[in-house]
Order: structure tokens, then C-alpha cells, then sequence
């Protein structure tokens, strides 16, 4: 999923501040750092789901999409065979809002 940057930005300030893991690196945010658990363990409970909702061809209407996490945070790496490593899957674009095959999968 790619958003405009000012509205990536909100979104990542309102996952930190309603995520359940306190002083996250910022590197995971941006997409150079990637988030390690034992393995086994999945951070979805730690991510809230996200909600777009987007105006229908009739501007009274809209309809809404829910990212499940585990659609943005994104399974990428077996370290060693001990640690899961994931990978934030949002990102910015310069050209509004980009829905991926990921996430019209969901």
C-alpha cells in the first residue's frame, strides 16, 4: 500500500501511538530496519487494523477497506531458524494513494 507522504505519515503516528510495542525503531517505519520475533511468534496482535474508506462515483456515498496487519506487516526473513523478521509494507508515493495486489488479496 503506498500513501501520499503527509498522509503516511498520520497513519504511522497513529499506529505507533495505538500499537502495543512501545519505542519502535524508526528504521522499521521508514523500511530500512526490519522487526524481529522468536520463531513462531506473529506481531499481529500488536497492530491495529487500518480503515480507507473512499468516496463512490456519488460523493454522498463511500465504501470502506480494512487492512488487516497482516497485510502491512509483511513476513520477509528466517534468521538462523530462531527469529521471524517482518517488514512494514506501507509506503509513500508521490502520486496518491496505490492499492497492490497484497492487499486487494485480503
Amino acid at each position: 500500500l503506498r500513501l501520499p507522504v503527509n498522509v503516511l505519515n498520520a497513519v504511522v503516528e497513529a499506529i505507533t501511538s495505538s500499537s502495543l510495542i512501545q519505542e519502535f525503531s524508526s528504521g522499521f517505519w521508514d523500511g530500512t530496519k526490519l522487526a524481529c520475533w522468536m520463531k513462531g511468534e506473529t506481531p499481529w496482535k500488536f497492530f491495529p487494523k487500518l480503515s480507507i474508506y473512499l468516496r463512490a462515483t456519488n460523493t454522498s456515498q463511500s465504501f470502506r477497506i480494512t487492512i488487516l496487519p497482516q497485510l502491512y506487516v509483511q513476513p520477509i526473513a528466517d534468521v538462523d531458524g530462531t527469529l521471524d523478521c517482518f517488514r512494514f509494507g506501507l509506503s509513500s508515493s508521490a502520486n496518491g494513494l496505490v492499492i497492490g495486489a497484497t492487499v486487494m488479496e485480503g
